[in-house]
This record gives C-alpha cells, sequence and structure tokens, in this order.
C-alpha cells in the first residue's frame, strides 16, 4: 500500500527558499550599490552641486538672475566656507546612510543564505524519508 505524500511541508520550503533568493538578488543590489556611494560620497547624491568649489560657485551665481530675486552678494571666502560646510555634510550624510544600508543588506544576506540552506536540506531530509517509507 502506497503512503499518501503530504505536499505542504514541500510547498513551504520550496517557498522559503525562493524568498530566500529573491531576497540575497535585491540585498546584493543594495551593498554593491552603496559601496559604490561610498566610493564617491560627493557624487551619491543630487541637489547642489559639490564636486568642485567653482561649479558650488556657478549654481550660487547664475548667470541669468530673474528681476525679482536677488543676487547673492556674499564674498568668495564666505561662499567658500558654505561650500566645506555643505561638502563636508554631504559625505557624512552619505557615508553614514551607506554604512546603515550595507550593514541592514549584509545581515539580511547572511539571514536569506540561512534560511535558504537550513530549509533545502530539511527538504532533502522530507524527500529521503518519504523514499525510505514508500520502500
Amino acid at each position: 500500500m502506497e503512503a499518501k505524500r503530504n505536499w505542504v511541508p514541500l510547498i513551504y520550503g520550496y517557498t522559503v527558499c525562493v524568498i530566500a533568493v529573491v531576497t540575497f538578488l535585491i540585498c546584493a543590489t543594495v551593498v554593491v550599490n552603496n559601496v559604490f556611494d561610498l566610493a564617491n560620497p560627493i557624487q551619491a547624491s543630487f541637489g547642489t552641486t559639490l564636486s568642485s568649489f567653482e561649479a558650488y560657485e556657478a549654481d550660487q551665481h547664475p548667470a541669468s538672475v530673474g528681476a525679482s530675486a536677488r543676487p547673492d552678494t556674499a564674498s568668495e571666502a564666505t561662499l567658500r566656507k558654505r561650500y566645506e560646510a555643505l561638502r563636508a555634510d554631504r559625505i557624512s550624510r552619505v557615508t553614514f546612510q551607506s554604512w546603515k544600508a550595507i550593514v541592514t543588506s549584509a545581515l539580511l544576506l547572511i539571514i536569506s543564505v540561512l534560511l535558504f540552506v537550513w530549509h533545502w536540506r530539511w527538504m532533502k531530509r522530507l524527500g529521503a524519508a518519504a523514499e525510505a517509507g514508500a520502500a
């Protein structure tokens, strides 16, 4: 007499493995993107151009100023201080956000690998037990 096979544990196990693989792929992408952001934090975000003082100065003093807009009359030393402060702030912010995302994604990578390995081995044991029971 042949024993009826219970498919629920297998469906659960394979579902967890698929979700673990998808999680792994997404987190690996996040880690790679944030490693690039750490390599060059100035280029990592949009907003005021801080790649050079000249680019920042051009953003602050556009060539065509509207009639109602007041041009910034700050000295070059004041502009340079603002530029350095904004540049340091952006580097600090991007570095923190990148490390936070890398650590979070690395933890999810580890958890997804552990879940995948544990469930895959568990399903192999279920399969072996089902074959032994059928024999």
